[in-house]
């Protein structure tokens, strides 16, 4: 599986554009490498999902609490097995 797309249950105001999905790809190395930049676990996880998801972080950060929670487990599936985003 290369990409999943997410339905949001609450759709996001983009600047005038409704986002109500994100489509997300599997993670890169520079992905990850960029997501360390993220002072703390949530952060990281909005980099990454921003990034997987060719979302501006300012759409990421506005997502409901619940939307954000089911993104990061569809993001946890494609990575190895024991490898979370955030820090360990």
């Amino acid at each position: 599986m290369n990409e999943q797309t997410v339905k949001l249950e609450y759709p996001v105001d983009a600047g005038g554009e409704v986002v109500s999905e994100l489509r997300l790809r599997r993670p890169r190395v520079k992905d990850m490498k960029a997501m360390m930049a993220g002072e703390n676990d949530f952060d990281q996880a909005a980099i990454l999902v921003s990034r997987l998801s060719d979302q501006p972080l300012a759409v990421i950060e506005n997502l409901d609490a619940a939307d954000f929670e089911r993104v990061n487990e569809v993001v946890a599936d494609f990575l190895p097995a024991g490898r979370k985003t955030g820090r360990s």
